[in-house]
This record gives C-alpha cells, structure tokens and sequence, in this order.
C-alpha cells in the first residue's frame, strides 16, 4: 500500500502534486499537456491557439477568465475554451 508520503504524484486527496507533473487538458476540442501549476500565456501556447485570444476555464455552466499572467493549477481532462476576443479594440 503507497502512502501520501510515497505517492507524492496529487492523484489522490491529500497529495501535494510533484512541482514538475503534468497534467492532460482539452483546450477547445484538442487534448493537450501542460504543467500541472501553469499561466494562460502556457495553455495557449501548448493548444498552439492565436497568443492574442481570450482563455476561459469551464467550472460547471460557467466560462471563467484565465488571464495570460494567471497562475492556475490545473487537473486532468480539466476542460478551457480559447476563442478571439469579443473586444474591438
């Protein structure tokens, strides 16, 4: 039996996840990898969408901004929607 000490990889409750594990996200319909504490600016790069576009995490029937300089922790299958920016500017 592992335990928390021995595991150490976050698959579990409890365990604080390695600093370099990474983690399979789906950005839009791709999957992708990504470090499993990243930025937008990384999440975009790793879907190799357009730097300029906006970034949005889905938590339940919400679509919450991640801001390029954000620091996220993210999990597996986490899913994000990256799209152009609404702003005319």
């Amino acid at each position: 039996m592992q335990t928390t000490s021995d595991h150490g990889n976050g698959d579990r409750p409890g365990d604080r996840p390695d600093k370099n594990k990474t983690v399979e996200i789906v950005v839009n319909s791709d999957t992708v990898t990504v470090d499993a504490d990243t930025t937008g600016a990384a999440i975009k790069a790793a879907a190799a969408v357009d730097p300029t576009w906006d970034l949005f995490v889905i938590r339940g029937d919400h679509e919450v901004p991640v801001g390029d300089t954000e620091q996220i922790r993210v999990h597996r299958k986490q899913r994000f929607i990256a799209t152009p920016s609404l702003d005319p500017s």
